[in-house]
């Protein structure tokens, strides 16, 4: 009984540091008055968050203002909170224009970029993975999308230089070119311990900026955003989601780690247990996702580790059928993941069909053990 209480204690201890959000007002929903204008960020209307560097202005829209700083409506387009009432937006970057480029002030507009930057509530712990993720909308009158949209973790609060490239830990590649959605972006990072700021926004040198022109509309020209690479940010998080075992560091050699699944070999086949689907169907049943979460889970946990996973099927059936079906529920298993957060970069899908039995096909027994998912995981 004491055992119990014991290990009931230490998962309620776990639940609660995996769910706790170290960003504050990560929603934007505690700020000290309706925002009325442009940089709102900068005047310290938005609780814990404040503009970088400190003379950008990044700006705060919330549904109590009925004008150009309100939700869904404002002075940039029409896009509803992902989280609560409120979010912010920034110009990540200015596009090009017929501006003179010898002429100074021109020059220093074109390399205008805004970032927000916050204290954590506490410092990030070494060794321990933590997962990232936000909410980015490309809004309605921007004539310009960018990529490589980073976060910044400093040991300081670091003031962000003009034209000076940084090396943000998380790095998302990919421009967000669609407009009308909210888009969720999500990584892992291990921290290297007692960071306790971070920042959001393009860390990259103007020469080298990802910048993509869109569209030409006459009649959007003269909106405020039209010219620049214009964002709006909601429901921001950062959670602990691994603790490493002190006896097995998270970053060892060894090719035997502990994980959500139990010990497992890198580089070496091993089969998801209680993966269930329809007879004769690729879509995932229920019942498969607890053991789907604890793969998703290790991915989060160890970051250098890709999945392989590898689709199998009995012999009833054609051997074209089966074929086809196996590869089909790999790739639901791998799409599962992306949903939890695991960058398709990382996971490869691969169906066998019937060609690779561990058991006879004689049995209704040996038929279920030939129906199997199997995972890879290693690093390369």
């Amino acid at each position: 009984m004491k055992f119990l209480l014991t290990y009931l204690s230490i998962c309620l201890i776990n639940r609660i540091l995996i769910a706790q959000n170290l960003v504050p007002n990560g929603s934007f929903e505690q700020y000290s008055r309706c925002p009325v204008g442009l940089g709102e960020v900068k005047n310290k209307v938005v609780a814990e968050w404040y503009a970088n560097p400190k003379d950008c202005t990044p700006d705060f829209y919330h549904s109590c203002n009925k004008n150009n700083f309100g939700v869904p409506k404002n002075l940039c387009g029409e896009m509803p909170a992902q989280h609560g009432e409120g979010y912010v937006g920034m110009i990540i970057r200015i596009g090009e224009s017929n501006f003179d480029m010898m002429h100074p002030y021109h020059l220093r507009d074109l390399l205008y970029r805004e970032h927000i930057a916050v204290k954590l509530t506490e410092p990030l712990k070494a060794n321990h993975t933590y997962r990232f993720q936000m909410y980015v909308a490309l809004s309605d009158y921007s004539n310009y999308a960018i990529g490589n949209l980073g976060v910044l973790f400093t040991h300081f609060p670091l003031e962000i230089e003009e034209d000076t490239e940084y090396a943000p830990q998380i790095l998302f590649k990919q421009p967000i070119t669609m407009k009308k959605n909210w888009h969720l972006l999500s990584d892992t990072l291990i921290a290297k311990g007692n960071e306790t700021h971070l920042i959001i926004g393009n860390f990259d040198r103007y020469r080298n900026r990802k910048l993509q022109k869109l569209y030409e509309n006459k009649k959007d020209k003269e909106r405020f955003n039209y010219n620049r690479a214009y964002y709006y940010f909601d429901n921001i998080s950062l959670e602990l989601i691994h603790q490493p075992n002190p006896d097995e560091p998270i970053l060892s050699n060894s090719q035997e780690i502990n994980t959500p699944l139990g010990k497992i070999e890198k580089g070496k086949k091993i089969t998801l247990k209680n993966i269930f689907f329809d007879f004769d169907k690729a879509e995932l049943l229920p019942a498969s996702f607890a053991e789907l979460d604890k793969l998703a889970l290790t991915l989060h946990a160890f970051p250098k580790l890709n999945a392989f996973i590898l689709g199998h099927t009995d012999s009833i059936g054609t051997e074209q059928k089966n074929q086809l079906l196996s590869e089909e529920r790999a790739k639901r298993v791998v799409q599962y993941l992306e949903k939890k957060g695991i960058s398709s970069k990382r996971l490869r899908a691969k169906g066998f069909g019937e060609s690779q039995p561990i058991d006879t096909n004689s049995t209704p027994e040996g038929r279920q053990n030939n129906r199997r998912v199997e995972a890879i995981l290693r690093e390369d």
